[in-house]
């Protein structure tokens, strides 16, 4: 029987403890080395369906089609648990909940976050070890559309932004430079993102 990923709340939680696992670092013991099928539909409205024979699979197709839709997202949120936004954003952009990127970053580090997720997935992997090989599925999924793409993840952001709005990637580079220093004049950083 075909399974097929169902309720937005699993997809969170999910996406909660596996971002943590990204986050954390640690290699992934699941793939989908066998190449079982898992199929993977993007309906007229852009939302995309996983269809797969085991759960492994599914998590693994979905981890691959978040990675294709949403790497981006996924970086800064890696980049957050460990503390290194202000590299992209520039030290002086507004913060999340301190005053500064910065400020947010000296915060995260403060606390910990990689130690307290590596933690938390020995845990997992010990107490709930098929939610464990779930997660590892779903990140092995991520990792391999990432071993697909190759080279610099933002440059691949910005060439796949080029290429699905028919620009060029210097055009997409400026327009993204020109969004973020005005998006962080609304925001109030001083002399806008860097």
């Amino acid at each position: 029987m075909r399974r097929r990923a169902r309720g937005l709340a699993d997809v969170r939680l999910g996406s909660a403890l596996a971002l943590g696992l990204v986050a954390c670092g640690g290699a992934p013991n699941a793939s989908n080395e066998d190449e079982a099928p898992i199929e993977i539909v993007i309906d007229d409205l852009g939302v995309p369906h996983v269809y797969a024979d085991t759960d492994e699979d599914l998590f693994h197709g979905y981890g691959y089609q978040l990675a294709t839709d949403r790497l981006l997202q996924l970086e800064m949120w890696r980049r957050f648990a460990l503390g290194r936004r202000a590299e992209i954003l520039g030290a002086d952009f507004k913060g999340s909940f301190g005053a500064t990127a910065l400020h947010d970053d000296k915060l995260v580090r403060l606390f910990d976050l990689p130690r307290w997720g590596k933690l938390d997935a020995q845990r997992m992997r010990e107490e709930y070890p098929e939610r464990w090989r779930l997660v590892q599925a779903w990140r092995a999924g991520i990792n391999r559309r990432i071993e697909g793409l190759g080279g610099d993840l933002m440059a691949l952001e910005i060439d796949t932004i080029a290429e699905r709005t028919g620009s060029s990637p210097s055009s997409v580079r400026r327009l993204l430079g020109r969004a973020a220093l005005r998006l962080g004049e609304r925001l109030g950083a001083p002399g806008g993102a860097r």
